[in-house]
Parts: C-alpha cells; structure tokens; sequence
C-alpha cells in the first residue's frame, strides 16, 4: 500500500477517523474527550500486552490495522464503524495469548492437535473483548474473521452475508498481512502476488465485494 508502515501509524490513524465521528467528540477536558482518550488507552494498553505475549503478533495487527482504513472507506461504511472496525484489527489476534509459545513459533506444519488450539482463538479472543463493555460491539468481527464465503471455515462456519461485514473485511486484511510477512515456514510474497491470491480466493474464501475493494486500494486504483 502506499501508506508509509509504521508499527505505531494505527495510533494516528485512530485520531484522525475518531476525530471525524461527530461534533459531540468533546472540547479538550471534556468528560467526552476523556471517554475517547479512554478507549484508545484500552487498546493501547490490550495491544502492549499483545506485545508482551509475542512482539510478532503486535506488529501483524499493525500491518492489518493500516489495510482495514482503506478499504473501510471505499465500502462507505460509516465513520463509527470504521472505528470500531480499527479497533477490532488491533485486536484481532488477542486470542493467541493463549496459544503456546511452541505452537505460535513452530516452524513447521501444525499437527490436528495444534491446529485445533490455533482455531480456538477467535472465540477466545471474543470472550476477552466482551469483558470490556466499550469494547464489546467488535466482539463479533474478532469472532468471526476465520469464517469463510464458502461455510467452510471457523469457528461457527457462517456463510456468506451471515458473516459480518468487519468479518469478512478482517478476513482479507488478516491474510494479505500475513502473505507479505515472512514468516519461519514462509517467505514474504509480494504485494501483487498477494493481491492476486486474493482475487484467486474471491467467492470461496473471501468476500468478492471486499476483495475487489481491498486490491484497488492496494494497486491504488479505483474499483471495477
């Protein structure tokens, strides 16, 4: 993408679309600007712990935190949403905390076993953000962002428009992160090569709609 990374750009790019919402967001010491100040505080500090847990994941959520943005505003969803949709690719993995350290780093491919533990963390990741009631509306798109178009995927196996829209946005931000990530079991792929698996994937694993609008925010083009 054209946007410069940075592991903290999420920071400045939550300000700026927080600061878009509506004209109730507060003067500054206002008990509104306190709430807002508390919110990206929770996620800071969700993430730091992320962090703690495994430096890889935090930089993961990043990169995916700079692809949702885009692509949030070329679906025209509204600018509470696209907020929320920012928080949740922040927090999308928070239910890797509690996956082992051996399973997260094998370099290797998982057995049934370790694969079952991995596929529990969406669920889990949900459970954590429900226990923050600010924070509870994304519980879903964390849930969720492993189902696929088809029905074939986890942990509930929704299809198609039962998945919910910051789901299936998740979904293709999660994977176009990871395929531009090298990884211990697999080298970095190009942000072109990238796109096209996705597009390659459109309608079975992913949203047609979203990947179209995802891969012209990365080639920097408009929608066809």
């Amino acid at each position: 993408m054209s946007t410069p990374r940075s592991e903290r750009h999420w920071i400045r790019e939550f300000r700026r679309q927080v600061d878009g919402l509506d004209s109730r967001r507060g003067a500054p010491g206002s008990l509104e600007e306190e709430l807002r100040e508390s919110y990206l505080e929770t996620v800071r500090a969700l993430t730091e712990m992320i962090s703690v847990r495994n430096a890889d994941l935090e930089r993961h959520s990043s990169e995916v935190a700079l692809a949702v943005a885009g692509v949030a505003e070329k679906l025209e969803l509204d600018p509470r949403r696209r907020v929320e949709l920012l928080f949740a690719s922040l927090l999308h993995d928070d239910g890797k905390i509690g996956v082992s350290e051996e399973i997260l780093l094998k370099p290797a491919e998982l057995t049934s076993e370790e694969l079952g533990e991995v596929r529990r963390h969406p669920a889990f990741g949900a459970r954590l953000i429900e226990q923050v009631p600010a924070l509870e509306p994304i519980a879903p798109a964390i849930r969720h962002h492993h189902e696929r178009f088809d029905g074939a995927g986890y942990p509930e196996e929704l299809e198609g428009t039962d998945i919910p829209l910051e789901a299936r946005i998740l979904a293709v931000a999660d994977s176009f992160a990871a395929m531009i990530e090298e990884r211990p079991y697999s080298p970095a792929m190009t942000e072109e090569d990238a796109c096209r698996e996705l597009e390659r994937c459109a309608g079975t694993q992913f949203d047609p709609d979203v990947v179209e609008a995802f891969v012209s925010e990365v080639r920097g083009s408009e929608p066809g």
